[in-house]
């Protein structure tokens, strides 16, 4: 099982992502090391090595990745540019595997959703991984739906939820279907693939925790909650431009998230991943526990919400 993958180093350690990842890490028995920028004060809980070096210093990231086995990034969406060096680095100092920040959409194919900048970046990054395969570095994409709890939570109007003023904006028919994760699925995800290098290596890999629709959800929400929404339609096509409208106007606080709702709730299919995920959710043994049904979790975001 995890007898090529020993140890490991989390970039972007002090995020959303690595400061769950890596106490996961060490439950798995990974000995794990967490990278910050020199400027961060981030603190670990267990036995974790603190690495400190400018994502873009590539001396100080060879030094940080030598010993290491496998190097995943939880860096941000945005922030994907940043993991070139990263990955040259990674190469130099001859560590095994490299996962690069994904854990969202289908990047594979980004052609039929050229209106969008990020997944473009983040396929150029697994090319440039697929590049340095002859060096011996190999490479795990793994590709996870959205953020379930985020997508509810987020209280921007883009993303179509507002449930603490119980309004919602249903896109399209609202019946397209997307996959989305809980973050500890996405976590065990990442757990597991390190734990499966032989299968997992230098492939995209398709998880979720459900498959839903917009219509679904909105019927969870009023049929938990016991109460009505306010409903909205509107156009995934329209917002697609409309976002690539405010990016160009250098808005992205606006252009982001009109982008993403877009991306996932449209026809172009990039949080579907269909048989593909039930695949890979068996090949790594990934399971839903009861608490976290989907009812649970709404239950859990209306409470949060005041809603409940």
């Amino acid at each position: 099982m995890a007898s090529e993958v020993k140890n490991v180093i989390v970039i972007g350690a002090g995020g959303n992502v690595g400061t769950i990842l890596i106490p996961a890490l060490l439950d798995a028995g990974f000995t794990v090391s967490a990278l910050v920028r020199p400027s961060t004060n981030a603190t670990f809980v267990g036995n974790v090595t603190v690495q400190k070096a400018d994502y873009t210093d590539f001396n100080a990231l060879v030094a940080a990745f030598k010993g290491q086995d496998a190097v995943i990034s939880t860096m941000g969406t945005f922030s994907a540019h940043l993991q070139q060096t990263a990955i040259d680095a990674a190469a130099v100092a001859n560590v095994k595997r490299f996962i690069p920040s994904e854990y969202g959409g289908d990047t594979s194919h980004t052609d039929n959703v050229s209106f969008a900048p990020f997944p473009k970046e983040k396929r150029r990054i697994v090319e440039y991984l697929q590049s340095k395969e002859a060096e011996g570095l190999t490479w795990t994409a793994i590709c996870t739906g959205a953020f379930v709890n985020w997508l509810l939570e987020h209280e921007n109007a883009a993303m179509g939820w507002d449930i603490r003023a119980k309004k919602v904006t249903i896109f399209d028919t609202g019946d397209q279907t997307f996959d989305v994760s809980t973050l500890s699925h996405v976590i065990q995800s990442i757990v597991s693939t390190l734990q499966y290098p032989e299968e997992t290596k230098n492939t995209y890999v398709y998880v979720r925790s459900f498959t839903t629709t917009q219509n679904k959800l909105l019927a969870t929400l009023e049929r938990i909650s016991g109460r009505k929404f306010k409903v909205t339609r509107a156009n995934t096509k329209d917002l697609a431009e409309r976002g690539q409208e405010h990016l160009k106007q250098g808005d992205y606080e606006r252009g982001y998230p009109e982008i993403v709702t877009a991306l996932g709730y449209g026809p172009w299919g990039f949080l579907d991943f269909k048989e593909r995920a039930e695949k890979w959710n068996r090949t790594l043994g990934l399971k839903i526990s009861k608490e976290e049904s989907l009812d649970s979790i709404i239950e859990d975001v209306l409470k949060k919400k005041d809603v409940i």
